[in-house]
């Protein structure tokens, strides 16, 4: 309900409840080695932050154009026309997509 990562991609709120409208969750792991933070209000996703524990490339995929910071500074992520976006990372990053 929360989250899915299978075919490569990290996908957040693919079958959010009408009843959690608003919330957080915390420590959801994700295919690949990634660790998963996110917040969402009116069914829609604010913000997610996402650990790379593998040092991969992460590739989430979102219905809207996102910020994206990696370690805190804004990154131009690779962007498809799916709606995915895709950073490459390194052991210990942290991802941010800000709605």
């Amino acid at each position: 309900m929360l989250l899915q990562s299978q075919s490569g991609d990290i996908v957040p709120l693919p079958a959010l409840p009408d009843a959690w409208a608003d919330g957080a969750v915390s420590g959801l792991r994700a295919r690949g080695g990634f660790e998963v933070d996110m917040s969402w209000r009116d069914g829609e996703l604010e913000e997610m932050t996402i650990e790379s524990l593998a040092g991969v490339r992460c590739r989430v995929r979102i219905d809207e154009t996102a910020d994206v910071a990696l370690n805190g500074e804004p990154v131009d992520a690779d962007r498809s026309e799916s709606g995915s976006v895709a950073v490459d990372t390194d052991r210990g990053d942290t991802l941010t997509l800000t709605m």
